[in-house]
C-alpha cells in the first residue's frame, strides 16, 4: 500500500563498527525512511544486524557515523534528558528476551512507563490492568515474571510497550516465545491496535510468513547491509538475488499465491576438517617420556610448566630432606643422613606424566630450587661469614627514621586540618548521642517489642525464639545499659558505613578506573589487623567514643563497598536496557531497577558490616569506647573469666540476632532472590 508523508523515522548513511582486536562492522550503508502508521519488518538470518539496527532507532546504540532522525529530531543532537523524554513520550519497545523487572509483578512491570512519566499511581494501576486484560493476562496481574511462562512474559512485555500509547513501537522478535494459536490471535490483535492508533511499528523477525502477513514493507538484511526493500509481494515476486529467493521459499501459498521463480539453493560453505594432534599440546609444550636420567637431573622443576603445585610440593619435600640429611652428616649420624638422602632421591625419581617447558621456564624453575638447596647447605655447614650474611637484619635505623617522619606528618596534619577533624568529631558524636538518647529515653519494653516484632515478621518463629532468648539473657543479667551503649556505637558505625559505602560502591560499579583503584586499598583495609585501625583514630581524634567509631567504620566499610558494587554490576543488562528504552533517566534506572535488584547484595553488605563492627567492640573499648567491650576488657584485666565470658556472650547475641533476621528476610522474600 502507498504511504504519504510525513516520514517519522529516517536513517541516513548509518554505520556501526565495534573496534577491538578483531573489528566488526555490525551495520553499514543503511538508508531508510519509515512513514507514519507503517508496519515495517526487518528480516534476515541471525547475525545480520536486525536487532542492532532496531536499537539505533531509539538511541540504545549510538552509530559510528551517520544519523538517525525521529520526528524531525536527530538523535545524536539530543541531550540525555531530551532523548529520554522522546523515548518516554513517543516510543515503546518489546524485547526478544522480555526485559521484565524480576522484582516487580506483571502489573507493576506494565506500570513502569507510566511511572517514568510521573503519572498518578492510581490511574497507572487501572491503565496497566486494562492493558494486561487486552493481551489475555487479566488474571495474572500480581504474578511475578518467574511465575509466568515465556509466552506470558512476552505478553507482559507487549502490554508494557503499549500502555503509554506510543507513536512508535519497536519489536524485537515479539512473537517468538508464543504458541502458534496465541501467536496468530495476538498478531491480529496487535495489527488492529496499531492500525487504529496509526502507530508506526518496526518488527524484527526471522519468520518470513509473519513479516509478509503483518508488514506493509519488508527489508532483508545480510551482513549488516540492506539487500532488498519493498512491499512483501514485490520482494517475493522479484527477489534481488538467490539468497533473497531462498529466504522466502515455501511461503508463497500462504502469502500471495505467487509462484516463486526456480532458484537453486545457495550451497552451504564447506567446513574444512582439521586434524587433531594426538598429543593435544601447544607448539611450545610437548609431552615427553619421563626417563630415569632426566628425573635424576631435573627433579621437581620438570613439573613447573604443567603442574606447578607438584613442583612446589616436590621442592619443599626435597629441601626438607636435604636439610635433615645435611644436619645428620654434620652431626655424624650416618643412618639419619642415609634415610633422608633416600627421601630426597625418592622425591626426585617418582615418575609422573607431565609436559616439559621451553628452556626459559625450565631454567627459572631450576634456579629457584637450586638456590633453596644451596642456602640450606650453607646454613647447615658454614659457621663463618655465611651465617652472618643469612642472619635476619637487626638494624632498625631506617625504621626509626621513617617513624619519626610519620610522627611529624601526623603532627602537621593535626594542626593543619584541625577544623576538619573537629567537624568529624561533632558529626560522629551527634550520631552516637542521638541513637543513645533515643534508646535510653524510651522505656525498655519499647525496643524489646520492636525487635521481637521484626524477628517474627521478617524471620519467622525460630529467629523469634532466638531473639526472646537473647533479650531475656541481656535483661536478666543486668547488661541492658551496657548493651544500649554498644548498640549506639555499633549503630553509628554501621549507619556511617552505609551512608558512605553505598554511594562509593555505586560509583565503583559505574567506573572501571575507580573500581581498579579501590580494589588494592580495600584489600589492605580487610587484611590489616584490627588493632592497627586504632592508631590513626587515636592520632587524630584522641581517645573515647569518636575514635572508636571512626576505627570501626574504617574496619567495617570494605564489605559494604564491595557488595554494593557487586550487586549493581550483576543487574542484567537486558533489564537496564528495557528501562532506558522506556525513557528512564539514569537516576530512575538506579532507583527503580538497579538498587531493588541489588538488594540481596546490599543486605548482605549491611549484615557483614554489622558483624565486623561488633567484632571491634572489645578492641574499641581499649581506647575508652565503653559498653559490653569495656566489661570484657575489665574482666581480662582483673582475671575474671566468668564475667568476661558473660559479657562476651552478650556481644555474640548482639551480632547473632540481626544477622539471622537479615538472612531469613532475604530467604523469605523470594522476589529479591531469584533473578
Amino acid at each position: 500500500m502507498p504511504f504519504n508523508p510525513p516520514v517519522i523515522i529516517e536513517l541516513r548513511n548509518l554505520l556501526k563498527q565495534y573496534h577491538g582486536p578483531d573489528p566488526v562492522t555490525a551495520i553499514a550503508d543503511i538508508n531508510l525512511e519509515i512513514h507514519e502508521g507503517e508496519v515495517f519488518a526487518l528480516m534476515g538470518a541471525s547475525g545480520s544486524g536486525k536487532s542492532t539496527l532496531l536499537r539505533h532507532i531509539n538511541g540504545l546504540i549510538e552509530p559510528t557515523s551517520g544519523s538517525v532522525v525521529v520526528d524531525g529530531q536527530e538523535l545524536k543532537a539530543l541531550s540525555r534528558r531530551q532523548l529520554g523524554a522522546l523515548r518516554s513520550r513517543r516510543m515503546g519497545m518489546v524485547f526478544q528476551h522480555f526485559g521484565l523487572l524480576p522484582h516487580r509483578s506483571a502489573l507493576e512491570n506494565v506500570m513502569l512507563p507510566l511511572e517514568l512519566r510521573g503519572y498518578d499511581s492510581r490511574s497507572n494501576r487501572s491503565r496497566a490492568a486494562e492493558q494486561l486484560a487486552l493481551v489475555g493476562l487479566g488474571n495474572a496481574l500480581h504474578r511475578f515474571p518467574e511465575e509466568l511462562s515465556g509466552g506470558m512474559q512476552q505478553r507482559v512485555g507487549l502490554a508494557r510497550a503499549l500502555v503509554g500509547n506510543p507513536g512508535i513501537l519497536l519489536m524485537d522478535e515479539p512473537f517468538g516465545a508464543l504458541d502458534p494459536t496465541i501467536r496468530r490471535d495476538l498478531q491480529d490483535q496487535l495489527l488492529d491496535m496499531v492500525r487504529s492508533r496509526r502507530i508506526t511499528t518496526i518488527i524484527v523477525t526471522h519468520d518470513p510468513a509473519e513479516a509478509l502477513r503483518m508488514a506493509d514493507r519488508v527489508a532483508l538484511l545480510r551482513d549488516g547491509r540492506i539487500v532488498q526493500i519493498g512491499e512483501g509481494e514485490d520482494v517475493v515476486r522479484h527477489p534481488a538475488d538467490a539468497g533473497v529467493a531462498n529466504f522466502f521459499r515455501g511461503i508463497e501459498a500462504s502469502v500471495s499465491k505467487i509462484p516463486l521463480p526456480a532458484v537453486s539453493r545457495i550451497p552451504a560453505a564447506e567446513i574444512p576438517h582439521s586434524t587433531v594432534a594426538a598429543s593435544h599440546a601447544s607448539p611450545e609444550v610437548a609431552e615427553i617420556p619421563d626417563r630415569l636420567a632426566r628425573r635424576l637431573l631435573l627433579g621437581p622443576p620438570r613439573y613447573a610448566p604443567s603442574r606447578p603445585g607438584l613442583f612446589w610440593a616436590g621442592t619443599l619435600v626435597e629441601a626438607g630432606a636435604l636439610a635433615m640429611a645435611a644436619a645428620g652428616a654434620a652431626a655424624g649420624s650416618w643412618p639419619r643422613t642415609a634415610t633422608f638422602a633416600a627421601v630426597f632421591l625418592a622425591a626426585r625419581l617418582i615418575p609422573v606424566r607431565h609436559n616439559t617447558a621451553v628452556a626459559r621456564e625450565l631454567v627459572s624453575a631450576l634456579a629457584v630450587s637450586w638456590a633453596i638447596y644451596v642456602l640450606i647447605l650453607l646454613r647447615v655447614f658454614d659457621t663463618g661469614h655465611a651465617i652472618a650474611l643469612l642472619a635476619p637484619l637487626k638494624d632498625k635505623t631506617l625504621f626509626s627514621l621513617v617513624s619519626a617522619y610519620l610522627d611529624k606528618a601526623i603532627a602537621w596534619m593535626q594542626i593543619t586540618f584541625a577544623a576538619a577533624f573537629t567537624g568529624i568529631v561533632i558529626a560522629v558524636r551527634t550520631v552516637i548521642e542521638s541513637i543513645n538518647i533515643c534508646l535510653t529515653w524510651l522505656p525498655w519494653p519499647v525496643p524489646v517489642f520492636v525487635l521481637l516484632f521484626a524477628a517474627w515478621q521478617f524471620a519467622g518463629p525460630s529467629v523469634f525464639l532466638l531473639t526472646v532468648a537473647a533479650l531475656a539473657y541481656t535483661l536478666l543479667f543486668g547488661l541492658w545499659a551496657q548493651t544500649i551503649v554498644t548498640v549506639s556505637l555499633v549503630g553509628a558505625a554501621v549507619l556511617i558505613a552505609i551512608v558512605l559505602g553505598i554511594p562509593v560502591g555505586i560509583l565503583a560499579a559505574r567506573s572501571a578506573f575507580l573500581r581498579k583503584s579501590l580494589s588494592p586499598l580495600l584489600d589492605v583495609m580487610q587484611t590489616l589487623p584490627s588493632f592497627v585501625y586504632l592508631i590513626p583514630a587515636v592520632a587524630f581524634f584522641s581517645v573515647g567514643k569518636t575514635p572508636a567509631v571512626v576505627a570501626t567504620v574504617i574496619f567495617a566499610i570494605p564489605p559494604m563497598i564491595r557488595l554494593t558494587t557487586l550487586g549493581i554490576r550483576e543487574v542484567p543488562s537486558s533489564t537496564i536496557e528495557a528501562a532506558y528504552a522506556h525513557g528512564a533517566t539514569p537516576w530512575q534506572v538506579l532507583v527503580k531497577v538497579e538498587l531493588p535488584l541489588a538488594l540481596p547484595s546490599l543486605l548482605l553488605g549491611i549484615n557483614q558490616t554489622i558483624v565486623m563492627s561488633l567484632s571491634m567492640v572489645v578492641i574499641a573499648a581499649l581506647i575508652g569506647a565503653g559498653g559490653l567491650g569495656y566489661d570484657v576488657v575489665t574482666a581480662l584485666r582483673n582475671i575474671q573469666g566468668g564475667a568476661g565470658f558473660l559479657a562476651g556472650l552478650a556481644i555474640v547475641f548482639c551480632a547473632l540476632v540481626p544477622d539471622r533476621i537479615i538472612q531469613k528476610a532475604m530467604r523469605k522474600n523470594r522476589r529479591y532472590i531469584k533473578h
